[in-house]
């Protein structure tokens, strides 16, 4: 144990570990820990948030304060996170969610895409059918625009229509270069 004066307030206090420099009514003042737990407290609390059921404070992205969400029934939680069920992931897929279907995951969503397919065919997909998009917009999930593939031939499907796409553009090419001349 050492004892320190705290440079902030000129204090002394007993520094433990020894390498401590503020004393410890300084050292929650100005923390950055302490500060940026302040501030994010601060930002939660706005004054001119409050739930449109109670009343309440409720925080600033929140639709509801934390009782009235938890009083709510599960469906309508989802309801109120998502717009019509549906979110759209990172790589630009869209879930639905339908906690009933077969293929859905652990949280009740399905990939749209599947969805579609799985109602079209009648039955759950398995997990070695995959469905392919077309025209490769991951959120247009027309039936017109899947198709059904199985996983061994998928890749080279896929790498055909992109030999295909750059065989065409080569053929335009060479036909603007032949009008040109």
């Amino acid at each position: 144990m050492t004892i320190r004066i705290c440079p902030r307030c000129n204090q002394e206090f007993t520094a433990t570990p020894p390498q401590k420099q503020l004393c410890p009514t300084c050292s929650e003042k100005y923390d950055p820990a302490s500060l940026k737990r302040i501030r994010e407290n601060q930002r939660r609390i706005d004054a001119n948030s409050k739930c449109p059921s109670c009343g309440s404070i409720k925080t600033p992205i929140s639709k509801l304060c934390w009782q009235c969400y938890t009083n709510l029934p599960r469906d309508e939680k989802v309801k109120s996170i998502l717009k019509n069920g549906l979110w759209r992931d990172s790589q630009g897929y869209t879930h639905i969610y339908k906690p009933d279907h077969p293929n859905a995951t652990k949280q009740g969503y399905v990939l749209e895409h599947r969805f579609v397919m799985a109602e079209y065919l009648g039955r759950p997909l398995t997990k070695r059918e995959i469905v392919h998009h077309f025209n490769a917009i991951k959120d247009d999930n027309r039936l017109c625009n899947l198709a059904l593939v199985c996983h061994e031939n998928h890749p080279t499907k896929t790498f055909m229509k992109l030999l295909q796409k750059h065989i065409r553009k080569l053929e335009a090419e060479l036909a603007q270069r032949k009008f040109s001349l």
